[in-house]
């Protein structure tokens, strides 16, 4: 099986649990992608970055929103994760927001971590 596909198995398998759905997943609040940059240490690692949009329902504020980017900096700034023989790194993250459209009652960001993957033998 392709690296990029077990690298989209296993950061899923970390991300789920956590309250995040892949991008396809249409009415998820918190939507995540995997973007691999092409850089990589060999041939059984991947690199790049995850992008979750975090978006609050209408009518709550940024407090859900960054109560929900902290608990995924708990769980995965700086860590190192094992899933199923592989192994993944994480590092630090970013945040960028907007309101909605026009619709000042409902809020949507970006939480952005770099991650290095290395395939099991």
């Amino acid at each position: 099986m392709s690296k990029f596909i077990n690298a989209y198995k296993a950061i899923f398998a970390v991300l789920t649990p956590l309250g995040v759905s892949p991008v396809s997943v249409v009415d998820a609040l918190h939507k995540a992608q995997v973007i691999a940059s092409g850089r990589s240490v060999n041939a059984n690692s991947v690199s790049g970055q995850i992008i979750v949009t975090i978006s609050t329902p209408n009518g709550k504020g940024p407090k859900e929103l960054l109560e929900f980017a902290s608990k995924l900096d708990a769980a995965l700034v700086g860590k190192h994760v094992n899933v199923d023989g592989a192994s993944i790194q994480f590092y630090t993250s970013g945040l960028s927001g907007s309101y909605v459209g026009d619709n000042k009652s409902r809020i949507s960001c970006d939480y952005a971590i770099p991650f290095q993957y290395l395939q099991g033998e």
